[in-house]
């Protein structure tokens, strides 16, 4: 009979490459950037392993922690969403920093299309990693209506991103 950690140190190496390679494939991360999210994602599973049911798949387990790390470390990394003057750009020597720079921009753009509200929801879910339910919680809401809001903004800043 394998340990807690022997266990979880097998089901890691199954499934990590996999993982990996999804992030890349979904969420357009470079192969540093997912391999940064799958840790993560392990780290969050591993000290939620007795939460783990063996009946059900660990792969679509650790798949649904990748995802929701990936989702938070995107946005994550645009939590200071400024303006910049043509001046800071000039300072910034690689086209990919450039690039970084006008991909801020445009989230910035997009999300202040959304409402206060559900601007506020984005926020407390991608940048201070609450769950609905917490959201729901904070905003005195239904935790229906805090998913639909959710689920509404992101399409309309999909939209927004669809449209550039």
């Amino acid at each position: 009979m394998l340990s807690k950690d022997q266990e979880f140190e097998f089901l890691m190496r199954q499934h990590s490459k996999a993982l990996s390679n999804f992030l890349i494939s979904r969420f357009a991360f470079d192969e540093t950037s997912a391999e940064d999210v799958v840790q993560d994602s392990f780290v969050k599973a591993y000290l939620k392993f007795e939460s783990y049911d063996p009946d059900k798949s660990f792969k679509a387990w650790i798949f649904a922690i990748g995802v929701n790390t990936a989702k938070s470390y995107k946005f994550k990394r645009f939590e200071s969403l400024d303006v910049v003057s043509d001046v800071q750009l000039l300072g910034y020597g690689t086209q990919e920093n450039v690039e970084l720079t006008f991909e801020r921009q445009d989230i910035s753009k997009a999300l202040s299309l959304l409402t206060k509200t559900d601007r506020h929801i984005l926020e407390l879910m991608y940048f201070q990693e609450y769950s609905a339910e917490q959201i729901a919680a904070e905003l005195k809401m239904p935790i229906s209506s805090v998913k639909q809001r959710i689920n509404r903004a992101l399409k309309r800043l999909s939209v927004e991103f669809m449209a550039r």
